[in-house]
């Protein structure tokens, strides 16, 4: 609603300010951690540009971190 109130709608970054590597993340999940080799096309890097959520008073509400931790808490696994 906020949005399309204050047109901005265009480039938006729904996102947390806060940036991990895909490794971080997978470290947040304390198991086992294949590495596999590069592949063509990866992106290294991307960066969410949050400026305009955040001139919206809009902020995520739960890290990724504590998202993590309440899945672990529930003996997520992955298949």
């Amino acid at each position: 609603m906020l949005v399309g109130e204050y047109e901005y709608g265009n480039e938006l970054g729904i996102g947390s300010p806060d940036a991990y590597s895909v490794l971080e993340i997978a470290e947040m999940f304390r198991s086992l951690i294949e590495m596999l080799p590069e592949r063509r096309g990866n992106r290294m890097t991307v960066e969410v540009i949050t400026d305009k959520t955040c001139a919206l008073s809009w902020s995520p509400k739960k890290s990724i971190r504590e998202y993590i931790e309440v899945l672990r808490a529930n003996n997520w696994r992955a298949s």
